[in-house]
């Protein structure tokens, strides 16, 4: 984990420490810049470059939904990804590493930290981080967006103005469709309008069902600037999970996913061995698929004697069942 964050390759030449190319000198060059020893073998004064280093924004998303309780007292899900976000913040603090967080419950955003280096913010993000508990959907008013709470929005766009606007051109302008077309005229304009409001609809249902996925969208809208997202969560939404590492990593940016599988944490999980060594197979399968994609590190993070009773559960090839 130490080598995702830190002093980092900033894809710049210039004064840092690791070498990247050879060029041969120029005026203006210092001496001290000067690679003696490939001068000897080439006969003519060259400069070694080093890659600059520049801090890079890591942002912490913690999955705290309600699957995430999932666990004896003490050692639940959530508990193990704290622990290891924990352990990253506190790794970034001492490099100097702008450091953010994004906590993402059963109805949405909870918390919204903005990355940033200053001692104030650090430690506002681990008394976060010590204090988050699983969410459950009873606890969430129903209205409450999936993605908006604890999101800075600019001045000129309040939340209640923003959340006017969505309503009234949702229902409004389809009670306006179904109107013209209850009049039986099926113009032009209106079947070229019918699938834009049936998919504009099916879409919100499907940020509003899966909230990781709704705050990583909404986290990378708003920056163009590159940044190292770290999620924690477990396998319980393979397909939402894809979706949100697939969002998290365009522009360039790299993710790790730090998931729990659920067979290491459930109560009983372990009666039938063998049952479970098959269900942590799909996990680790999943786990590599992800790990497969472009600049996606996929990590497991659980219970190792569990996972050690698991794996004792293999058989080995050619013998029967």
């Amino acid at each position: 984990m130490a080598t995702a964050y830190g002093e980092h390759d900033g894809g710049r030449h210039g004064f840092g420490i690791e070498p990247a190319e050879l060029r041969e000198y120029i005026p203006g060059d210092t001496m001290d810049r000067i690679d003696w020893k490939a001068t000897a073998r080439l006969s003519s004064p060259h400069v070694r470059e080093y890659e600059g280093e520049t801090d890079r924004r890591t942002l912490l998303l913690i999955d705290q939904r309600c699957d995430l309780m999932t666990g004896e007292p003490g050692e639940t899900k959530l508990e193990y990804l704290r622990e290891v976000a924990l352990a990253i913040m506190g790794s970034a603090r001492r490099l100097g590493d702008p450091v953010g967080l994004l906590g993402v419950g059963d109805a949405g955003i909870t918390t919204h930290i903005e990355p940033t280096t200053t001692p104030v913010m650090y430690t506002r993000i681990k008394h976060e981080l010590l204090t988050l508990e699983p969410t459950t959907v009873e606890q969430e008013t129903p209205t409450t967006k999936p993605h908006t709470p604890h999101l800075t929005l600019p001045e000129t766009h309040s939340t209640d103005r923003r959340q006017s606007s969505v309503r009234n051109t949702t229902a409004d302008a389809r009670m306006k469709l179904e109107a013209i077309t209850a009049t039986g005229e099926e113009e032009t304009f209106v079947s070229t309008l019918r699938p834009f409001y049936a998919a504009r609809k099916s879409y919100q249902t499907r940020i509003e069902s899966e909230p990781l996925y709704g705050a990583v969208r909404t986290a990378i809208q708003q920056h163009n600037s590159q940044q190292l997202t770290i999620i924690c969560t477990d396998d319980s939404n393979p397909g939402e999970l894809r979706e949100a590492v697939t969002a998290a990593r365009k522009n360039g940016n790299a993710v790790i996913v730090l998931l729990a599988p659920t067979v290491l944490y459930e109560s009983g999980g372990l009666a039938d061995i063998e049952r479970a060594y098959d269900r942590y197979v799909e996990f680790e399968s999943f786990r590599r698929d992800l790990a497969q994609l472009n600049r996606v590190t996929a990590l497991e993070v659980g219970p190792k004697d569990r996972l050690s009773s698991v794996l004792s559960a293999r058989r080995p090839r050619g013998k029967p069942a």
